[in-house]
């Protein structure tokens, strides 16, 4: 009888052991590498002003984004080329918008009641996201411009 007891029991263990294995390989699948490079073109520049004229930082400087774990954002993109050119970067703390570039900070009050602030096109037109949101395609342009909105 003792036995018989011991043998459920480790059988009862056996198939806990192999079930909890099973169900702990289904969740740790490893992450998928997107091996394929994205091209894109970034330009960073600060727009002109009544006592400055235009300032480009960066000129449409060609970016390859790969051996990523994840789409790539305009965030991403520029965060490469700034690297690229030696321009200190920094995202907000959301990490959905530009922080601040070259000291250049988003949302930036002067003592006249304006704002300085980072914008965004890709090819052109202003994107529906923030800039962590969009994702970054083969060929796009992503133009990040400082503009200002007067007081």
């Amino acid at each position: 009888m003792f036995k018989k007891i011991l043998s459920m029991l480790l059988c009862a263990m056996t198939v806990l052991a192999l079930a909890s294995c099973g169900g702990a390989a289904a969740d740790t699948e490893p992450p998928v590498t997107y091996l394929d490079p994205i091209n894109c073109t970034v330009t960073v520049k600060i727009a002109a002003t009544e006592k400055k004229g235009e300032e480009i930082l960066i000129d449409n400087l060609l970016i390859t984004l790969r051996n990523r774990t994840e789409i790539p954002s305009a965030l991403d993109a520029l965060a490469q080329a700034c690297s690229a050119y030696e321009i200190k970067y920094s995202a907000s703390e959301d990490g959905t918008t530009v922080g601040t570039i070259k000291n250049h900070a988003n949302f930036h009050s002067d003592s006249e009641g304006g704002t300085y602030f980072w914008e965004l096109t890709v090819n052109g037109k202003t994107p529906s996201g923030k800039a962590g949101e969009v994702e970054v395609t083969e060929g796009d342009v992503y133009v990040f411009t400082y503009s200002y909105i007067g007081g």
